[in-house]
């Protein structure tokens, strides 16, 4: 259940596919249309995430950190 979740939270709308991070909210019934105001807390994600790759070993997740990640120091 947590890595279908995880899943689709970075294959979904929340998830900034171009330049990491993830997003608050959305702005549509099937949350693919996500708000400009960025979550500047992505902390959660990424320990989730990080989690998920030490558990599983799957390269998907450590993706998704390093590109979270580059999106919270490229934002300071």
């Amino acid at each position: 259940m947590a890595r279908l979740t995880l899943d689709r939270m970075a294959m979904g709308g929340m998830y900034d596919h171009l330049g990491g991070g993830f997003h608050r909210y959305s702005t549509d019934a099937q949350w693919l249309c996500r708000t400009r105001e960025d979550a500047l807390r992505q902390r959660p994600a990424d320990r989730a995430y990080l989690d998920a790759f030490q558990a599983t070993g799957e390269p998907f997740y450590r993706e998704v950190v390093d590109e979270t990640l580059g999106y919270v120091w490229r934002r300071e």
